[in-house]
């Protein structure tokens, strides 16, 4: 599956990033799709592979809300992430 072919949004969003449970920064979004994002980490980088949980901001003081993803490009200030579920085949 080409997933740099995918309908991007360009849009800024601010997300909080955890690995392991704990809060490793805070972030904002480059663009998104369905299939994952391209997110700014001004500097911090990931390994490729990663699993991380992506938070975004809550709304009206609800609960965050988390998904899990993996890193699958990184760059200098940047990753990106695909979601987890994207590979899973039907059964």
């Amino acid at each position: 599956m080409n997933h740099r072919s995918a309908l991007r949004n360009n849009k800024e969003i601010p997300i909080w990033l955890y690995q392991d449970d704990y809060l490793v920064t805070q972030a904002k979004t480059e663009n998104l799709t369905d299939q994952g994002m391209c997110i700014k980490t001004n500097g911090l980088l990931f390994p490729k592979n990663a699993t991380i949980d992506i938070a975004f901001a809550p709304e009206n003081n609800k609960p965050l809300k988390r998904r899990r993803a993996k890193v699958v490009h990184r760059s200098l200030g940047s990753i990106g992430i695909m979601f987890s579920n994207c590979d899973a085949q039907p059964n």
